[in-house]
């Protein structure tokens, strides 16, 4: 309710207003307990209101009761007469009634007389009369400006986006000269890593090459001394000589190893190998090498179980290198007794188990967590008793993990061990070999060394002079006959002008490797380019192998040579060759200048391609014979050379040796100014071209 007006100290006057108050405790219910009173600035009603002060306001302004806890009609502030002036009446609510406000100007309503009003209207009509095309033409305006205006924040907001759109073409371009540079980086860091891949990969060539080097002079020369006539002292110092040579010869061999392992450059393939073959092989080779086994101290066995694939698909090189590994190791500490090699599959596990069981000293239950780590032994003593690196069977960890498959032991003390390991059973055939029921158990015994058909003349092609000497000697007492060359530019010279049986061909050399030596003889008319050449090559990487056998080499030796191996690989090379040769021979029927589907195979290039290329040949050398008999009758017998040189060399790579031939031998005659052969030579080289186009014509057909 409200009460009042009381005038206040501080000036102005304000309103009384009583509000009640109630009592509340927990569990009661809400009593009245009396009225407070209030003091209501009416200055500061006015300037929340928003109407400035009273006298500002210019309003005359009273107060009464409406309904509520107020009497109703009791004026509570300003003038009564107010309610009764025509005023302006507003209803204020408060929390506990309502009040109603009466508002009058401090001068009162103003009134006009009819006459005014009529003044007005008319002039408010003849303002309207005016202000109407005015209006609008202002509203066109207004319209106009708004267009304006709209166009104007358009505009704006088009250039807002502009700016936007630059900035965010910075960022990006920014972003992308970022990335540019990160592309950059991180190419240059991949060359950087394939450098430095290449360079270890090279590093590791290089290093193998000029340890084996004179590696090969150290062996060959103490085998040499070896098989002179010495005293019993000498014997030995040469015999500790060579054994010390070949262990050191091993430990380079195991540290290459491991440096390839480590740098992941080992590739493994999966290709049919015939276990059995394989398995003898190496039994072999231990059979003739290894004292105590040619003594008879201790006996060596091997079994494969019926159940066993003849062919599985694997690595046999990195097989094999396992089993030497893992033999040698049986072999090396087993002095009386026997060393066994058992083959079983395990058709639950499809995998397919070796196990290699000795008699030998065994291994102490506290050094067996030893085995299978880098450079570690059972003792030390044992190092120095039966050298080695302790890489052995780290590696061979490795190549078994490599190969997918698992690898243990189980050993006991002076009673021997058994070294096992599995590999995965990727059957080529399902047959098993048919000569082993009746023969589950087969002693090796010592292999016999290769019959020769004939006596053989060779061709070894060594910048190393000691090496020369070395093979050389080893060569003659074989019984065979050699020649040197000492760079792959004098063996293609060499080759060019005697016949040898085979070529025993080093990789690096000065003026011309043996590589480009072997794609230009290959390159030569038959039979030249089915000569067999073997490398000898210091490095051992598989890289360096494949490129050897894609230059087209035929097999490969590792330096130092050893004989064995040298009698073993030229046997087998020459076998394979005049087989080849055979085969090729019954083939091609008689009469035929060339066989397309050899040819086909031999440059692994479809028929139709060959169809193309046998084209372009009849389109450039149809007339081959007569421009060379053009430049002899001319006396330009150098450009008659080189055109019967060009020919013999297209003829060649395309199969047409017997082309190939003819122009070889006019090519011949007029290096050598052998002028009264050329007659029969270019007769020859037309029947010969002749053939061959009347052949080609029936092959386009």
């Amino acid at each position: 309710m409200l009460a009042g007006p009381v005038n206040l100290v501080q000036g102005g006057q304000g309103l009384i207003g009583r509000l009640p108050v109630y009592t509340h405790q927990p569990g009661q219910e809400r009593r009245f307990w009396g009225l407070i009173s209030v003091v209501l600035d009416l200055n500061a009603l006015y300037l929340k209101s928003g109407l400035g002060t009273q006298e500002e306001s210019e309003l005359n302004i009273a107060l009464r009761g409406k309904d509520g806890t107020g009497a109703e009609g009791e004026v509570f502030y300003g003038n009564p007469d107010l309610f009764d002036s025509t005023p302006v009446l507003s209803q204020i609510n408060l929390p506990h009634g309502a009040w109603e406000m009466a508002a009058v100007p401090h001068q009162g309503w103003s009134v006009t007389s009819p006459r005014r009003e009529l003044i007005y209207i008319g002039f408010v009509m003849a303002s309207l009369l005016i202000c109407l095309p005015l209006l609008a033409a202002g509203r066109l305006l207004v319209q106009h400006g708004q267009s304006i205006h709209a166009l104007k924040q358009n505009r704006s907001l088009l250039e807002e986006q502009l700016i936007s759109n630059k900035k965010a073409r910075a960022q990006l371009q920014f972003q992308a000269e970022k990335m540019a540079e990160q592309a950059t980086l991180e190419s240059r860091l991949r060359i950087k890593a394939e450098s430095a891949e290449k360079a270890k990969s090279e590093f590791l060539a290089t290093m193998s090459h000029e340890i084996r080097t004179p590696m090969t002079a150290i062996i060959g020369l103490s085998e040499l001394l070896g098989e002179q006539t010495l005293d019993a002292a000498n014997k030995e110092r040469i015999s500790q000589l060579r054994s010390a040579a070949k262990s050191l010869l091993t430990i380079i061999n195991d540290i290459l190893d491991l440096s390839r392992l480590e740098a992941g450059k080992l590739e493994i393939e999966s290709i049919p190998v015939n276990l059995f073959d394989l398995l003898h092989s190496v039994c072999g080779m231990f059979q003739m090498t290894s004292p105590v086994l040619r003594n008879n101290d201790v006996r060596l066995h091997f079994h494969i179980d019926e159940t066993v694939p003849v062919q599985v698909k694997t690595d046999p090189t990195r097989l094999r290198q396992i089993l030497v590994n893992l033999l040698g190791n049986a072999v090396k500490f087993t002095h009386h007794g026997q060393v066994t090699v058992d083959i079983k599959s395990q058709p639950d596990a499809q995998e397919i188990l070796f196990k290699i069981t000795d008699t030998g000293i065994g291994i102490p239950p506290e050094a067996l967590n030893k085995l299978f780590k880098d450079f570690e032994q059972v003792d030390p003593s044992v190092t120095r008793r039966y050298s080695g690196t302790g890489l052995g069977l780290s590696i061979c960890k490795r190549l078994v993990l490599l190969l997918g498959g698992r690898i243990g032991l189980e050993s006991r003390e002076h009673q021997g061990s058994v070294f096992w390991f599995s590999i995965p059973c990727h059957t080529v055939a399902a047959t098993t070999n048919p000569g082993r029921q009746d023969t589950p158990q087969h002693t090796i015994e010592k292999a016999p060394l290769p019959d020769w058909p004939c006596r053989l003349h060779l061709l070894l092609v060594e910048d190393n002079a000691i090496n020369q000497q070395i093979i050389q000697a080893q060569i003659q007492k074989m019984g065979h006959t050699l020649d040197c060359a000492n760079d792959g530019a004098s063996a293609v010279e060499a080759v060019q002008t005697n016949h040898y049986d085979a070529v025993l061909m080093d990789v690096r050399m000065p003026r011309m490797s043996g590589l480009e030596a072997t794609q230009l003889i290959r390159q030569m008319p038959a039979p030249k380019c089915h000569l067999p050449v073997i490398a000898i090559t210091a490095d051992l990487m598989p890289e360096s192998q494949k490129a050897c056998l894609d230059a087209g080499m035929n097999a490969c030796l590792a330096k130092p040579i050893d004989v064995q191996e040298l009698k073993q690989t030229l046997a087998h090379t020459l076998k394979k060759s005049a087989a080849d040769h055979t085969s090729q021979a019954a083939d091609q029927p008689a009469g035929q200048p060339f066989d397309a589907e050899k040819t086909s195979r031999r440059l692994m290039i479809p028929k139709e391609e060959l169809r193309r290329l046998y084209t372009l040949f009849v389109a450039d050398y149809a007339h081959a014979d007569a421009t060379i008999a053009q430049h002899i009758q001319a006396n330009e017998l150098r450009k008659a050379a080189n055109t019967a040189h060009t020919l013999r060399g297209v003829a060649g790579n395309l199969g047409f040796e017997r082309l190939a031939q003819a122009a070889r031998n006019v090519e011949h005659s007029l290096a050598k100014l052998r002028l009264d052969a050329l007659d029969s030579g270019l007769a020859q080289l037309k029947l010969q071209l002749e053939r061959t186009l009347q052949h080609i014509k029936q092959q386009q057909m």
